[in-house]
């Protein structure tokens, strides 16, 4: 009978279905992909830190000088802020729900250093000078890939920490007069999204490796 054949073909799709779902593991899965983020998450921070200082170091116009000094304060407590919580982070490994809220735990964190970057981008990028504006634009690209590469194995990190940095950027760059009118705020998009997609397709690639090393 074709409809008895038709019908024992899509039980096997389904109890083959049913078997990988089985062997997978959720749990590993996060655990694969969290554990390189922490790895890196020392030098991450340091990294921000240095980068900060190197902001302050370099505004020089006095205007914003004030400005640019809270915000190195806020960006290294917000860093110092993320070292206790990257330590939580590493402590819920025990489960499923344990590593759920270790993932919250990273994600939040990225978004608020991405938050600092993206804010101190926004009020420093309008009323700097030329040559601070040319450090902060290269400062907003290098924060963006830092962000995404850092972060490449947790997407939600990623993301979450580079399109805080890049709209911030976007609207520092986007005020600023004779620049605000051309393709270059833009183009704070355009990588962001190209980055967002060599973090999806590695992450993706990950998955994939540790489902097959489960079956």
């Amino acid at each position: 009978d074709p409809m008895t054949i038709e019908s024992n073909i899509k039980s096997n799709r389904w109890a083959k279905f049913a078997e990988l779902f089985a062997l997978f593991d959720p749990r590993q899965v996060m655990l694969e992909q969290l554990q390189p983020l922490l790895r890196g998450a020392g030098s991450s921070m340091v990294a921000n830190a240095i980068v900060a200082l190197i902001v302050f170091a370099v505004i020089s116009t006095e205007e914003i000088q004030q400005t640019a000094r809270v915000w190195t304060a806020s960006c290294l407590v917000v860093v110092a802020c993320s070292i206790v919580a990257l330590a939580i982070a590493r402590q819920n490994f025990n489960s499923l729900a344990g590593l759920k809220t270790a993932s919250w735990i990273v994600t939040a964190s990225s978004a608020l250093r991405g938050l600092v970057w993206g804010t101190g981008f926004y009020l420093l990028m309008p009323q700097a000078n030329n040559y601070e504006q040319i450090m902060l634009g290269w400062m907003i690209a290098g924060m963006i890939c830092g962000g995404a590469f850092s972060n490449w194995s947790h997407p939600a990190s990623a993301l979450a920490f580079s399109a805080s940095a890049a709209l911030g950027g976007f609207v520092g760059m986007s005020g600023v007069a004779g620049v605000g009118e051309t393709w270059m705020p833009y183009a704070v998009l355009v990588l962001l999204v190209l980055l967002m997609r060599l973090v999806l397709v590695s992450v993706s690639v990950l998955r994939q490796s540790v489902i097959a090393e489960q079956q």
